[in-house]
């Protein structure tokens, strides 16, 4: 599967980082143009890093299930691009939620990447382990403290 499949838009981008859609006159507009910071060329150039780095960690072959996934890490991962690039000096203050973005990234890298092994063993990656909690009851006792 071509990493293009599951490359995010600039929509898919500014879903993340809605702060960061404002144009020249102060108008957020969801999306990424020639008058917001990043520009839409910007972006691009951005997007396509973001796609390498998730493609070297969890390769470019993922079941088209999960295809939805890896763009939302994908766009996850262009925002902190954006940080980086643009808005070092907030990331540096504390003010950028750049930090917030990595913590959601990794996680959220780690599910897929429990998924992909999942689905390359058989299993349904949507069920595998992480993607969902897991709840246990303790093993009934008699009075003797003996199991029943």
């Amino acid at each position: 599967m071509p990493v293009d499949d599951y490359t995010p838009t600039p929509e898919d981008v500014g879903a993340v980082t809605l702060v960061r859609t404002v144009d020249r006159v102060g108008v957020q507009t969801g999306t990424f143009t020639a008058d917001t910071r990043p520009t839409d060329s910007q972006l691009q150039v951005l997007i396509e890093k973001a796609v390498g780095d998730v493609s070297d960690r969890i390769g470019s072959d993922i079941p088209e299930s999960l295809w939805q996934t890896a763009t939302n890490i994908a766009s996850i991962r262009t925002a902190m691009l954006i940080e980086l690039s643009l808005f070092a000096h907030e990331i540096r203050s504390g003010i950028s939620p750049y930090e917030e973005y990595k913590k959601l990234y990794e996680e959220e890298l780690d599910k897929l990447t429990l998924a992909i092994n999942a689905y390359e063993a058989g299993q349904d990656p949507t069920n595998a382990p992480g993607n969902l909690a897991r709840f246990g009851f303790p093993q009934p006792t008699g009075i003797l403290g003996r199991k029943l």
